[in-house]
């Protein structure tokens, strides 16, 4: 797993001051753009290689809510790889109370460049993230 944390923002939330529907998939992905940056690599990296990895399925829960100024933990975890895609749910607790305030679940599919069906997810993509989901280093 890996966790970061990050501040709720006046631009996150609606009239109500709780968090815009949205929000829960935009630190999903902030939180996935992190964890690749923290294993020394980016979208952009694989971008250069000519992978793509599109959001086939998502899907948010939303259990309590978050207001501007919450400070909250952010646990990314790979939950499923195949040869195609890979799952990611993503957890954000609410560092205030200790509650979670929600869950997403993105399904990315692999693609390759000037291909328009999922691709087989090379072994330097399902190295890196069979490293996040078993603490494995890859050679």
């Amino acid at each position: 797993m890996f966790t970061c944390q990050r501040r709720i923002f006046l631009k996150d939330v609606d009239v109500t001051g709780s968090i815009y529907f949205g929000a829960l998939f935009h630190y999903a992905l902030e939180a996935f753009e992190i964890f690749l940056s923290d294993q020394k690599t980016s979208l952009s990296d694989f971008f250069q290689k000519g992978y793509y990895f599109p959001i086939v399925h998502a899907e948010a829960d939303y259990t309590t809510p978050l207001r501007v100024g919450d400070e909250i933990s952010i646990t990314l975890a790979v939950k499923k790889i195949s040869t195609r895609s890979i799952t990611i749910e993503t957890m954000m607790t609410n560092l205030v109370d200790g509650k979670i305030a929600g869950k997403v679940t993105l399904v990315h599919a692999f693609l390759r460049q000037g291909e328009e069906k999922s691709s087989e997810i090379p072994p330097d993509v399902l190295c890196l993230l069979s490293k996040e989901k078993s603490s494995k280093s890859c050679s």
